[in-house]
């Protein structure tokens, strides 16, 4: 990955010198073509010039959006979970699921959150639905929370935002509260999904598990997001920043494999899928 990202780094610049260079000459080109026609009558050769290099900007700047951008945006995302603290203390007293569930939305009802009991999505059940402005939390409670737990819920709550509310902006979190979160559930903490509505318009999705018994949450914290201070405040049940009471910043074992991972990261390898296996 620090190859590639040398290799990124070396075509970005020369993308911005090349883009802003042509720029900077189309407008000394604007300001002396009456010299230049005066000078030399027939200015078809400098115009063929400047065609060119506009060309040639072009074809670097599509370069880069069809070979570099979209590898490059998903090494942030992964250097991000990669970075982050391995798992949150909970500063919550309750330790069983119910206790806890009941606080969390008493919380929520007294900071301005409209409230759905019992929602139900493509034949899954959420326990409550919150929602303020562009802000929605789905919380579900399982005696144990695995991989597919995870991605059939994250799946439901967009499904439900998108076609039940029509919805085409916002900042969602799935609250899991379980006593026994499994190692497969832990992999899929950290990772968000992205649905691009319009230009302007974005759904994002967000997990939040908690393993209530140990007391430890498990999210992405160094996004800056509604979704960080949403979990912060009525999961880990404090202010940001995160003191280091709460952080445990001892790397998951996920984090240490996907780490080696992307140590032979390819732009073939990218492009095939390889990088989307969790």
């Amino acid at each position: 990955m620090n190859e590639f990202k040398v290799r990124l780094k070396r075509f970005k610049r020369l993308r911005n010198i090349c883009v802003i260079s042509v720029a900077v000459l189309i407008f000394i080109y604007i300001g002396a073509e009456p010299y230049l026609e005066k000078s030399f009558g027939n200015i078809g050769t400098f115009q063929i010039a400047m065609f060119a290099l506009v060309l040639a900007a072009l074809i670097v700047e599509f370069m880069y959006e069809s070979k570099y951008s979209k590898a490059e945006k998903f090494i942030e995302e992964i250097t991000l979970e990669i970075n982050d603290a391995g798992s949150f203390n909970t500063l919550r007293q309750e330790r069983n699921v119910d206790s806890f569930f009941t606080a969390v939305k008493e919380d929520l009802l007294n900071s301005g959150y409209r409230m759905s009991d019992n929602t139900e999505v493509d034949g899954l059940s959420f326990d409550f639905c919150a929602h303020k402005g562009n802000e929605y939390i789905y919380c579900v409670k399982l005696d144990s929370t695995d991989r597919n737990d995870v991605i059939a819920y994250l799946d439901s709550a967009r499904s439900d935002l998108l076609q039940n509310r029509l919805k085409r902006k916002g900042e969602c979190v799935v609250f899991f509260l379980s006593e026994e979160v499994e190692e497969s559930a832990i992999a899929l903490s950290k990772a968000y999904s992205k649905t691009v509505v319009s230009r302007y318009n974005v759904i994002t999705v967000s997990p939040a598990i908690v393993n209530v018994k140990e007391g430890k949450a498990y999210f992405l914290s160094n996004r800056v997001s509604p979704a960080q201070k949403i979990t912060a405040e009525y999961i880990i049940n404090t202010e940001l920043p995160l003191n280091d009471k709460c952080i445990n910043p001892e790397k998951l074992d996920f984090q240490i494999k996907l780490e080696e991972k992307m140590k032979s990261f390819s732009l073939n390898d990218f492009k095939s899928g390889k990088y989307n296996e969790r």
